[in-house]
């Protein structure tokens, strides 16, 4: 069996199967946020209603490039979870 990595998921939802069994409906979004964010929350769900769900993934893998990339680089985040500025041994 061999595995196929799509260049993006708007490809691999157009060549997907789309099975599901109640209670589930086909809803990639929920399932994006659910393996890859934080859950299923109302601000994610807006981004990705504005992003759309390729540029929502390129946006989150974004937060690890670059100067002061992961969490200590966002303020918002880093002022949510001080704890995050310290290392392992503190």
């Amino acid at each position: 069996m061999a595995t196929t990595f799509w260049p993006s998921i708007a490809a691999a939802l157009r060549n997907t199967t789309r099975t599901t069994r109640a209670p589930m409906v086909w809803d990639p979004a929920s399932l994006l946020m659910s393996r890859f964010g934080f859950g299923i929350e109302a601000k994610t769900r807006a981004d990705l209603d504005h992003y759309g769900l390729d540029g929502w993934w390129q946006n989150q893998v974004s937060f690890s490039r670059g100067p002061g990339a992961g969490y200590a680089g966002n303020a918002t985040i880093a002022a949510q979870g001080p704890l995050l500025s310290k290392s392992p041994p503190e």
